[in-house]
């Protein structure tokens, strides 16, 4: 029998998503950093708590072009997918739904 949250579709809000890191506005702040200021990505990455490759490719927004071309290309052959690992994050995703069900959207 599935779970509730399968039949639902009912989303989280963005501030509970756990997969989002950086909110719209952030991104703004970002690009506007990047445009503005003569600060490094390591001073921007820093501030913000992300990977440095992600303000990389918001500095490089071709080669994050390129890099989301490459990356489909590279998932054909199944190397990023794991099944056990997938359905862990997946229960790990209803509890934390079930947890916030009053949030729901």
């Amino acid at each position: 029998m599935p779970y509730k949250f399968e039949t639902d579709k009912k989303k989280l809000p963005r501030k509970l998503d756990r997969r989002v890191r950086l909110t719209a506005k952030d991104k703004e702040r970002i690009l506007m950093l990047i445009k503005n200021t003569t600060l490094s990505n390591a001073k921007i990455w820093t501030m913000y708590w992300v990977h440095r490759k992600t303000i990389y490719l918001l500095r490089n927004p071709a080669q994050a072009a390129n890099e989301k071309k490459a990356y489909k290309q590279r998932r054909l052959d199944g190397r990023y997918y794991n099944k056990e690992k997938h359905n862990d994050a997946m229960q790990s995703l209803r509890q934390h739904k079930k947890a916030n069900e009053q949030n729901l959207i």
